[in-house]
């Protein structure tokens, strides 16, 4: 049985601010640093002004140990929800 979605789902640029960045006090700049990935990608990114790509999930779950498919699959219930 499919679960009824109660809110929509929040852009993973949101959950990287709140979930990721804000706990661990780390900036922008530091996060580019981490990944390689170029710092306004990340800004585009957390304010929702573009979606992750594959570069970006592998970044993200290289630096956060997570998996990329934690980060595709948020992107993905996002696309999906706003794309209907």
């Amino acid at each position: 049985m499919e679960r009824e979605r109660t809110r929509p789902p929040t852009h993973p640029g949101g959950i990287l601010q709140r979930q990721y960045l804000a706990p661990l006090h780390m900036t922008v700049e530091q996060l580019s640093q981490d990944t390689g990935v170029d710092v306004e990608e990340w800004q585009k990114l957390l304010v929702g002004d573009v979606g992750l790509n594959i570069q970006t999930a592998v970044a993200l779950a290289q630096r956060f140990q997570t998996t990329w498919q934690l980060w595709a699959n948020l992107q993905k219930s996002y696309d999906d929800f706003y794309t209907q």
